[in-house]
């Protein structure tokens, strides 16, 4: 079993590299739908797996803590809805992390 952590930085390239978005356009201002999505499943992914706080997720992804957290709810949402688009993107950034989280 391997106890070891991933970091946010791992999970933003995972979820870069998934997504095809550069990471400078990732942690920007960008509002775009296609640079919003991966923006938010990392965050979530952040908080889920890699056990950090809002601030701390807020700190690497250049967001205010609160953003952090309707980003999260927001993912959540739509993984509770049965959005099947939102989960498949999810398990895919995880399988890139390394399979079984």
């Amino acid at each position: 079993m391997n106890d070891r952590r991933v970091t946010m930085k791992e999970i933003q390239r995972a979820t870069c590299e998934q997504f095809k978005v550069g990471r400078v356009d990732m942690l920007g201002s960008g509002r775009m739908a296609h640079i919003v999505e991966p923006r938010h499943i990392a965050m979530y992914l952040s908080r889920k797996i890699a056990g950090r706080t809002w601030r701390q997720i807020g700190l690497a992804f250049g967001r205010h803590h609160a953003s952090v957290m309707g980003a999260c709810r927001g993912v959540e949402s739509r993984l509770s809805e049965g959005r099947g688009d939102t989960a498949e993107r999810v398990e895919a950034v995880k399988a890139a992390l390394g399979g079984g989280l």
